[in-house]
C-alpha cells in the first residue's frame, strides 16, 4: 500500500507539494528536509520546493506533512495525480512537476469521456 500525502507550509497552513510514498510519514518527511542540497539537477518547481522547505527548517518553524489516502501500489501515480489535479483546481500552489502527471490526466479524460 502507498500512502498519498502533502507537504504542508507551516507559515499559512496550504499545501505545496503532493507526493507518495511506501515509508512512514516521518521517515518520507525527513527525507525530503535531508535531501535539500541537490537541486542543481532540479527543474524549476523543485528547486522552489527546496528553497521553501530549506526556508522552513531555518525558520522556527517546521515543515508538516499529512497523509490524504492510502490506495494500493499500482494505481499510486494515477492516485497522486488525481490529487494534484484536485489541490491545483482549488487555487493551491504546488511546487513540483507537474509533466509526470500529464499522461495520467489524459488517461482519466479520455476514460471518462467515452461514457
Amino acid at each position: 500500500m502507498v500512502t498519498i500525502y502533502v507537504l504542508i507550509d507551516p507559515w499559512n497552513n496550504r499545501p505545496f507539494y503532493v507526493g507518495s510514498t511506501n515509508r512512514p510519514l516521518k521517515e518520507r518527511l525527513k527525507a525530503h528536509c535531508n535531501g535539500l542540497g541537490t537541486c542543481h539537477n532540479m527543474d524549476e518547481a523543485l528547486r522552489r520546493k527546496s528553497m521553501l522547505l530549506s526556508a522552513i527548517i531555518e525558520s522556527p518553524y517546521k515543515p508538516k506533512i499529512q497523509a490524504l489516502f492510502v490506495c494500493e501500489e499500482s494505481r499510486a501515480t494515477f492516485c497522486e495525480a488525481l490529487a494534484y489535479e484536485i489541490l491545483n483546481d482549488n487555487g493551491y500552489v504546488l511546487y513540483q512537476t507537474a509533466s509526470r502527471f500529464q499522461r495520467y490526466a489524459a488517461k482519466y479524460n479520455k476514460q471518462f469521456a467515452n461514457k
